[in-house]
């Protein structure tokens, strides 16, 4: 690209740029400039000066660059996590960057007006000017005083609001086979792995985990009933709100008794068999008048059970949902209600207590994801555009047919669907036209298309 003999390297790994020069045995990273839109770079003396500008896009315009001096600026850095600690404090760290001398820490409260807060030496720094509850952005640029320019462009812009840390209340609620945490404020989705959880005796882990209130209840499942007797306690680590503000290590342990009294009947699973169907297992076998009785149930959403059928023994069924109503991995929660139905024994099930199961799909991998309604008519399908059938986690990737990205989603709540307003990342309408979609998880990858009217 300079006439220097030397081969170049232009590598495009969004949302980064990277020019690496060959020196001496090996490659090394010459440039680097973040938040680019595109999968390519163009190589053209577009001036006629005789010097070659590789240009990029930054998702508005195509925007030139060329070597300055012997040397460009080093990289901007990457690989920045930011993270509130408390209300006083922000943690920052990033990935060393060969060669650097110094670094500039930016802050600011409006994203496009940061300020250097200061010149730091190590990859990380604790911030803690900052007052709880304001939301303030940071942005990191990398000095080398052997390069000329000697001062990188300033990074991505990342942000935090510091606030109190979230706690464990000290009282839980248990049943035979579960066990419902109550904390301080909503926690984010890492709060559904059940390996954050330990609870003391020989219980163990739980097997799986249910996100309630808006993730300020957590309900552990238990792989067995508990038989013994006693108080026990329930250890929760590495959980934070949805701030990232970590749990209080000092307040983050609950402890709940069982004693030898008859536990009242609960809904114990709820899995969805086929697009009409769900099955119900009970935690224990239930009365098979009531049991059997579509007008015992009450589900969310307008949906209707309209007949019930016995699995085995009483204790599970599958309720056919009407035809007209479809359930699945569409990005929304839905619940199903017993009211007031009675044990084999004779025992009611309690209201607020295992009455009522919240139905969140997901699927297993990407086979079956899809968007709706396509083609999407703006005016007329007020909705949005749902990206269905979605694994736990995914991100979406929407994009023309040349490959420009439009707008990056994420799906991170477990609800199996991503619902998008037709937006790009700039908050422009997208025109009429055909656009490609790419779904990817840590496993695979699928790519489609859908259309919009206008």
């Amino acid at each position: 690209m300079d006439q220097d003999g030397r081969d170049e390297a232009l590598i495009t790994a969004y949302p980064d740029f990277y020019l690496a020069e060959w020196e001496e045995d090996r490659y090394q990273i010459t440039f680097h400039a973040a938040s680019i839109q595109g999968n390519g770079a163009l190589l053209v003396d577009a001036d006629h000066d005789g010097q070659q500008e590789f240009w990029i896009s930054d998702g508005e315009t195509m925007r030139p660059y060329r070597r300055v001096g012997v040397a460009t600026a080093p990289p901007a850095p990457v690989g920045i996590t930011v993270h509130p600690l408390d209300e006083r404090s922000v943690q920052l760290t990033w990935y060393p960057v060969p060669g650097a001398d110094e670094y500039l820490l930016y802050r600011g409260m409006d994203p496009k007006d940061l300020q250097v807060l200061q010149t730091v030496t190590a990859p990380a720094f604790l911030d803690t000017t900052v007052t709880s509850g304001l939301l303030y952005h940071y942005a990191l640029a990398c000095i080398d005083y052997e390069k000329n320019p000697n001062r990188s462009h300033q990074s991505a812009v990342y942000s935090a609001r510091p606030g109190p840390k979230p706690w464990l209340l000290p009282e839980a609620y248990a049943t035979e086979r579960t066990v419902r945490l109550y904390f301080s404020e909503p926690l984010d989705a890492g709060a559904k792995d059940p390996t954050h959880y330990t609870i003391d005796g020989d219980l163990g882990r739980p097997t799986s985990c249910g996100y309630d209130k808006g993730g300020k209840e957590i309900l552990l499942t238990l792989g067995r009933r508990i038989s013994q007797e006693g108080r026990f306690t329930v250890t929760a680590t590495g959980l934070m709100d949805l701030d990232g503000t970590p749990l209080d290590a000092a307040r983050s342990s609950a402890t709940f008794t069982v004693s030898n009294v008859s536990i009242p009947p609960y809904l114990l699973e709820a899995t969805l068999i086929s697009d009409q169907t769900v099955r119900l297992t009970f935690s224990e076998s239930m009365d098979p008048r009531e049991l059997l009785d579509p007008v015992y149930y009450e589900m969310s959403d307008g949906l209707q059970v309209a007949s019930v059928k016995l699995v085995r023994s009483c204790d599970q069924v599958d309720l056919t949902i009407i035809p007209e109503t479809l359930m699945g991995a569409f990005g929304k929660r839905y619940w199903i209600k017993v009211h007031s139905m009675r044990s084999q024994l004779g025992t009611a099930i309690q209201k607020g207590r295992g009455d009522m199961i919240q139905l969140i799909f997901s699927k297993f991998n990407l086979d079956d994801v899809y968007t709706f309604p396509n083609p999407y008519r703006a005016g007329l399908d007020d909705g949005g555009i749902t990206f269905a059938n979605l694994t736990i986690q995914a991100d979406i990737r929407i994009t023309t047919l040349e490959g420009r990205t439009l707008r990056i989603l994420h799906e991170t709540n477990g609800d199996g669907g991503v619902v998008w307003d037709g937006l790009d990342e700039q908050g422009r309408p997208l025109a009429s036209g055909i656009y490609l979609y790419q779904v990817s998880n840590d496993k695979e990858s699928k790519w489609g298309k859908f259309a919009i009217v206008r």
